[in-house]
C-alpha cells in the first residue's frame, strides 16, 4: 500500500522504500495538478525528502550505500499460509 495522508492515524508503517529521485520533478508536477489541494503540496515534498532520509539510513540495507534525495514508503503485506 502507498503511504496514506495521515499514516499515524492508520497504524501504517513503511517497510519498503523506493528511490524516486530520478522522477521527482514529474511527480511534483502531478501533485501540483491537484486543484484545491495546494495545502498538501509542500507536505508531500517534505514527506518525499524525509522518506529519502529513511531510504538512506533506516531501510534495513535497501539503500545499499546509495544516495537518495526523494523516496516513497510502502507497507508490504507479509502473507502467511
Amino acid at each position: 500500500m502507498f503511504e496514506p495522508h495521515q499514516s499515524e492515524q492508520m497504524e501504517w508503517k513503511p517497510n519498503t522504500f523506493l528511490d524516486i529521485s530520478e522522477v521527482w520533478e514529474k511527480k511534483k508536477a502531478a501533485i501540483e495538478c491537484m486543484q484545491g489541494q495546494e495545502h498538501l503540496w509542500k507536505f508531500y515534498e517534505n514527506l518525499a525528502e524525509n522518506r529519502g532520509n529513511h531510504f538512506r539510513r533506516n531501510s534495513g540495507g535497501q539503500a545499499g550505500g546509495r544516495s537518495c534525495e526523494y523516496s516513497e514508503g510502502f507497507q508490504a503485506s507479509i502473507r502467511t499460509v
